[in-house]
């Protein structure tokens, strides 16, 4: 089960510990990093949404995800090169991810 507290004292400090984060850290940054990141549909992840206010803990978003994309007449994008699209697409994930890990940990945003 996946959560914050899984059995180990509140510093979460153990080299098992240490090392599944390191690994969670790289997996994020690969997520992040992909060559496209598209965000198909999204609420509560930005300030005056109408259907799902930013304040409140609840969010939701739809993500397709490509490794490598190519845009045609060899326009390639990558992490260091991305679109506007996926440099939204970061930003909204990293919200959601932050009300992620709020909600996993008990605390409320609002």
């Amino acid at each position: 089960m996946y959560g914050l507290r899984d059995g180990h004292d509140d510093t979460g400090y153990c080299d098992t510990c240490a090392q599944a984060m390191i690994e969670d850290a790289l997996r994020w940054r690969a997520l992040v990093g992909c060559a496209r990141v598209w965000v198909q549909g999204h609420a509560g992840l930005t300030p005056g949404s109408p259907y799902a206010p930013f304040e409140q803990p609840y969010a939701h978003v739809g993500v397709a995800f490509w490794t490598t994309f190519d845009y045609g007449q060899g326009v390639k994008h990558a992490a260091a090169n991305p679109s506007a699209e996926t440099e939204q697409g970061r930003r909204l994930l990293t919200t959601f991810a932050d009300k992620a890990v709020q909600a996993l940990s008990g605390r409320d945003s609002s």
